[in-house]
């Protein structure tokens, strides 16, 4: 669990590279919407939404969308205050 966290305080230090368009897929993951549903929530082609997921897990260096989840959270709490 210790390594979870520390890849996610690592890969959220990356968050400044991510688009607009990108950040707004990352807060959707939080949510834990599939692919095909952040296309349908976004009015994007399910190859778009799966384009921009794949540019975030590469900006991130992370692998596992379950990282990804947890980094949408940090990132909810660290804006929220």
């Amino acid at each position: 669990m210790a390594e979870f966290l520390s890849r996610c305080y690592q890969a959220a230090e990356f968050l400044h590279d991510l688009s607009p368009a990108e950040r707004g897929v990352l807060d959707l993951i939080g949510f834990g919407l599939t692919n095909r549903q952040l296309s349908e929530q976004l009015h994007i082609s399910e190859l778009t939404a799966r384009t921009h997921v794949k540019r975030i897990h590469s900006k991130l260096a992370v692998e596992e969308r379950t990282l990804l989840v947890a980094i949408s959270h940090q990132w909810l709490v660290s804006r929220s205050g």
